[in-house]
């Protein structure tokens, strides 16, 4: 079979930083990332984590679950679970920290990149973060712990789209300059 990765370049998402006018991309590294799916598993989180973070409330601190569906949430940082079915609470647990790429979006020009995104509404609230963004499916939030202290969006992109959701992102910065 021929090589032929030279025809894609390939991108250091876990040390990529990428400027547009307003608006900078930076990627994180997370402890855990766990999904967990069951009918209990809103109420089983909450105590520990507080409620699930939907679209637009931020998410505060390092630790924090993520509403994904009805019976489905996404545990940021919390400890780890033992994978596979929980009969006991009704629950299935997946480790997804090597499925996930994060990154930061941060800067005045976000609004600017949201409205290129996709339909994105701002105002429009939900119970999950669950979004399409650039023909993506992502997970996309607000968080509070942005450097320098402001607020800025999470995106946990599938880990084989990372290098699409920032060629995609370079496009719409330079379309933003322009």
């Amino acid at each position: 079979m021929r090589d032929v990765s030279a025809k894609w370049p390939l991108i250091d998402t876990d040390s990529l930083a990428l400027e547009g006018p307003g608006v900078a991309l930076y990627s994180l590294r997370l402890e855990r990332q766990t999904l967990v799916s069951g009918a209990g598993a809103r109420a089983g989180f909450t105590e520990r984590l507080g409620a699930p973070v939907g679209w637009p409330a931020p998410a505060r601190g390092e630790a924090y679950a993520l509403g994904l569906g009805r019976d489905r949430l996404l545990l940021v940082n919390d400890p780890a679970l033992e994978d596979g079915w929980d009969a006991r609470a009704g629950l299935a647990v997946s480790d997804m920290s090597g499925g996930y790429a994060v990154f930061g979006l941060r800067g005045p020009g976000i609004g600017a990149v949201l409205a290129r995104a996709g339909e994105i509404d701002p105002t429009r609230p939900s119970r999950s973060v669950a979004r399409l963004f650039l023909g993506l499916e992502v997970l996309l939030y607000w968080h509070e712990a942005a450097p320098g202290g402001e607020q800025a969006l999470r995106l946990h992109v599938p880990a084989c789209h990372a290098m699409t959701l920032v060629e995609a992102l370079g496009a719409v910065f330079r379309a933003i300059g322009d």
